[in-house]
């Protein structure tokens, strides 16, 4: 059976790039025994009215290790903290 975890921080509020990071850990390393044999994240990007799937064949703490994983994090991190109050971070696991 699957484990879904999510994230939503709103326009308006004043979470660091650091605590949103650590809290997305803290749920997929939380969450991971529930889905052993693949795992995805999915990072929404309000500006481009499009979601951003990252997913595969493996361990979630593995996928969080992955290039494009943490590309997209940090791309929807500084979005986040750069246009405060303009745009939310959103990511679902």
């Amino acid at each position: 059976m699957c484990g879904i975890f999510g994230i939503v921080a709103a326009r308006d509020a004043t979470y660091t790039d650091g605590f949103l990071r650590r809290s997305l850990t803290i749920l997929a390393s939380e969450s991971q025994s529930r889905g052993k044999d693949s795992s995805g994240l999915v990072f929404y990007n309000e500006d481009a009215e499009t979601y951003h799937v990252i997913k595969g064949a493996l361990k979630l703490s593995d996928l969080l290790r992955s290039r494009s994983v943490k590309l997209q994090l940090q791309r929807s991190l500084a979005a986040y903290t750069a246009e405060r109050p303009q745009v939310p971070f959103v990511a679902i696991g």
